[in-house]
């Protein structure tokens, strides 16, 4: 086998490494079973998160890698593709966003359970309003496999007075993976979100 062959199957090897590592460390979207007694029945209108808060970080790369030129190897990787360096993404905050909408369409409890997706636009429907402002989010930057959540959330009528709100602080282990953790998380967070509904 000459030093060419060596290199492409080397270069196989990272990309399915990469992509089972990756497809280890993300949420999905889920339904989460809710047991909704909130006087709230005619519609609830799902507010636009907001989008600048504290991203918390973890990094296993110090675990990888032995000899010197695979820890360079390792560093370099991460340097450039981020790799080794886990957070609550973009695609996982989605994947909250879109679980909360679907759970809450589940339960039958809401006339109709609306997604806005701009403050700007011009709403037809007056139904009540769940605003969550998030403040931090990410994975603990000192344990591998545990997902954090922090938000304020509260619930205003069409005229934005606020009728109850809540802090919410998730933190869920998974117990072998990232993606474990990111579920856990999302679920508490959902059923936090039911737990102000049923307040009012």
């Amino acid at each position: 086998m000459n030093l060419s062959s060596k290199k492409s199957y080397a270069w196989v090897a990272i990309v399915i490494l990469s992509i089972t590592l990756v497809s280890c460390a993300g949420s999905k979207s889920i339904v989460v079973p809710l047991n909704l007694t909130s006087r709230i029945t005619d519609s609830i209108n799902i507010m636009p998160f907001n989008t600048t808060f504290e991203r918390k970080y973890y990094s296993d790369v110090h675990l990888r890698g032995k000899a010197l030129l695979e820890i360079l190897i390792v560093q370099e990787i991460n340097r450039r593709s981020g790799l080794y360096t886990y957070t609550f993404d973009d695609n996982d905050l989605k994947n909250l966003r879109t679980s909360i909408i679907a759970s809450l369409k589940a339960t039958n409890h809401f006339r109709a359970v609306n997604e806005i997706l701009a403050t700007d636009v011009t709403m037809s429907d007056q139904g009540k309003r769940l605003y969550i402002d998030f403040e931090s989010m990410g994975v603990s930057q000192k344990i591998r496999f545990i997902c954090e959540i922090k938000a304020r959330a509260r619930i205003t009528d069409s005229t934005e007075k606020v009728l109850v709100e809540k802090d919410i602080y998730v933190s869920e282990k998974g117990t072998m993976t990232l993606s474990a953790a990111k579920n856990k998380a999302i679920e508490e967070f959902i059923f936090e979100i039911s737990r102000l509904l049923n307040a009012i």
